[in-house]
This record gives structure tokens, C-alpha cells and sequence, in this order.
């Protein structure tokens, strides 16, 4: 594996690894008060840069599940 390879094989998990502190966030902010399904809704709708949390919505009833 080549050097370049290898540094983007690092970046690729630190980049996977930031997503899963990021849904963490979403977690406790849930756990809070704050409305996560809302924050989905922005990512879909292109309101905010980072990818969508990788949460699940329940979609019938508009919450998260957890």
C-alpha cells in the first residue's frame, strides 16, 4: 500500500468516525430537548454542510428512534 493510499484510508475513518460523534451529539441533544427530527429535516433540505445525521426517523410518527 502506498503512502497515499494509505493516508487516505486514515482520512476515510476519521472522516466515518466524525459522523458517529456527530449522531452522538444528535443523541444527547435529543435527550435534552432539542428536536432532532428538525435537524434532519435541514440536512435534507441543504440548510446544513455536514452529511445527515445516520439516525432513524420514524417516519409515521416524526420521531426518532432510539
Amino acid at each position: 500500500m502506498t503512502t497515499d493510499e494509505q493516508i487516505l484510508e486514515m482520512l476515510t475513518g476519521l472522516y466515518i468516525q466524525s459522523l458517529r460523534n456527530y449522531d452522538l451529539l444528535a443523541l444527547i441533544a435529543n435527550k435534552l430537548g432539542a428536536e432532532v427530527v428538525e435537524l434532519s429535516k435541514l440536512h435534507q433540505e441543504g440548510q446544513v454542510l455536514c452529511p445527515d445525521p445516520a439516525l432513524i426517523i420514524n417516519d409515521e410518527k416524526d420521531t426518532l428512534v432510539t
